[in-house]
């Protein structure tokens, strides 16, 4: 039943979102296509009762009318809430002008969840919302996908069609669970106004008698006056692995420190170091994340996920702001919307990250009221002999210095040339003002002959700032002449400026060029340091190799 177009988008099972194994033929009839299902209409638990949990065939649904349909992963995940259902119950007034009859939603979930979900959307009114709940209807249209490392199980992948009297004029099927363009009402609103149905279903049918034949870039075109707001046949891309690039410590997009975040299926691929390390090498950014579901016992409590961490050049045992960027990932896109708390199975031990209200400095300053606070372990500084230090005049170019320390847990050297230095391994700077801090222009040729991994360079915050401190981290070695905001560094900068400050609570603001602002809160007795901060995806994509 399967159309060769589908067959050809088929690819591998270890991926948490891939493109949609296959879908009736368009032209095809959606009730034959799917024999002896039906699906439930969304009602409370009292009316499934009253109603003997009644069941509404596919025909009643089909037959006799002009039907646009979207199927999601999920109800109340968090694409679906605040995208995809909206999308068309801000458009059903266009689309009714189009002669459609019914817009319906449905999902792998009960009709009672669903019924909730869609009061909670005030879109009830707008949409009919049925559930497939035992997944035979996307099953039988082959559209069933495995969400289990969402704790999804299996569910639907997300698409759209348009049903005329039961048979299939037009569908699509999204490419990757972030990607919202072409199974929206919008993008049909505005495909219909570029390109003809028509052509569209010339090249469909050229797709299926040639499926070897290299597939266009995608042009999505729904709604005509044959086809309302839905989407035509779209590339189906080969599958693999769901990433996106997030912004972190910041709530502006190119700005904060970006990170890579991979989500893996696949335990081989989890386990190949050296894959892992050519894929960040790929990215090229201060640190790639590499996440996998870990479904041991001991994470029943909450999502538990391994969590490895690449810069260009090598594997690190702890980052900050790539913890942050797979905790916006994990939220926005993979968990479901009531998880507030995630685990991470570290080499660094198991660290924890959660949803929390913005602390009072940062809505004193206007920023985002989001934030996700991460559970660090407290670093300790240490004094460092002579022989383990750099030429630091030379390393920062003459700049004054107040200390150097390191690190007590990677022996990274912390210069205090009223400035301070990096924290694993790598010397701690401290400089004298803050102002020293933004200004400094590094010797990185002279930071690669430390001993440690790099150098941190702090110093206290200007007056009237809003800030305690400023810091800037530069780690050639690593592959980065300069890490633009570094959380873990603060696991030790933030004990250090307590001490020094007489606070608990610290504002810090790293000084790079795309600067980045960390919320601090010490807990001396658990030796903990918590780091609040804002994240912003500025790209999703697919990763093939």
């Amino acid at each position: 039943m399967a159309s060769a177009l589908a067959r050809r988008a088929r690819g591998s099972a270890a991926v948490l979102w891939g493109a949609a194994r296959g879908f009736a033929s368009v032209g095809s009839d959606i009730v034959s296509a799917a024999p002896g299902v039906s699906l439930q209409k969304a009602r409370s638990w009292d009316e499934g009762v009253a109603t003997k949990f009644s069941t509404t065939p596919l025909k009643d649904i089909f037959y006799g009318k002009k039907v646009v349909i979207f199927g999601l992963p999920g109800a109340y995940t968090g694409v679906c809430s605040q995208s995809h259902v909206p999308s068309y119950k801000n458009n059903i007034d266009k689309l009714k002008a189009k002669g459609i009859d019914s817009v319906i939603c449905v999902a792998v979930n009960d009709p009672y969840v669903m019924n909730g979900w869609a009061e909670k959307l005030q879109a009830k009114d707008a949409i009919e919302f049925y559930g497939d709940f035992d997944g035979s209807f996307h099953k039988s249209l082959d559209l069933e996908i495995d969400l289990s490392a969402a704790l999804l199980g299996r569910r639907s992948h997300r698409w759209s069609a348009f049903v005329d009297d039961g048979k299939i004029k037009s569908f699509n099927v999204e490419e990757a669970p972030s990607n919202f363009k072409v199974s929206s009402a919008e993008s049909a609103q505005e495909s219909a106004r570029r390109t003809r149905i028509k052509r569209n279903l010339k090249a469909t049918r050229r797709y299926k008698t040639t499926p070897r034949t290299k597939l266009p870039e995608q042009q999505p075109t729904p709604a005509t006056a044959e086809s309302p707001g839905v989407l035509v046949v779209a590339r189906m891309a080969k599958s693999g692995i769901q990433y996106a690039v997030v912004d972190a410590f910041t709530a502006e997009p190119f700005t904060g420190n970006p990170a890579a975040v991979c989500l893996l299926q696949d335990a081989a691929k989890a386990a190949d170091e050296r894959w892992m390390q050519s894929v960040a090498a790929e990215f090229n950014l201060s640190e790639t994340a590499f996440l996998v579901r870990d479904s041991s016992p001991a994470a029943a409590a909450a999502p538990r996920f391994q969590l490895r961490w690449f810069t260009p050049a090598a594997e690190v045992e702890l980052c900050g702001h790539a913890t942050l960027a797979s905790t916006h990932f994990l939220f926005t896109s993979v968990l479901a919307e009531h998880e507030t708390l995630v685990e991470f199975a570290t080499k660094s031990g198991i660290l924890t990250a959660k949803k929390v209200a913005a602390p009072a400095s940062a809505v004193a300053s206007g920023e985002g009221k989001l934030f996700i606070e991460l559970d660090f372990p407290m670093i300790d500084l240490v004094d460092c002999r002579p022989a383990e230090l750099p030429s630091i005049p030379e390393t920062l170019n003459g700049a004054s210095v107040v200390s150097v320390h390191k690190s007590a847990t990677a022996g990274d050297l912390i210069v205090i040339p009223l400035l301070l230095t990096s924290v694993v391994p790598c010397f701690n700077v401290e400089l004298s003002s803050g102002k020293e801090v933004a200004d400094i222009i590094p010797n990185i040729h002279e930071i690669e002959k430390c001993s440690g991994r790099g150098v941190i360079v702090t110093g206290p915050a200007p007056a009237g700032s809003g800030f305690d401190f400023f810091t800037r981290f530069f780690c050639p070695k690593f592959g980065i002449d300069e890490d633009p905001v570094c959380g873990s560094a603060h696991c030790v900068l933030a004990p250090y400026w307590g001490g020094k400050l007489g606070k608990q609570r610290l504002t810090a603001f790293q000084a790079s060029p795309r600067s980045g602002i960390l919320h601090l809160e010490l807990e001396p007795a658990s030796r903990r340091v918590r780091i609040q901060g804002e994240a912003v995806t500025v790209m999703t994509g697919t990763l093939l190799a």
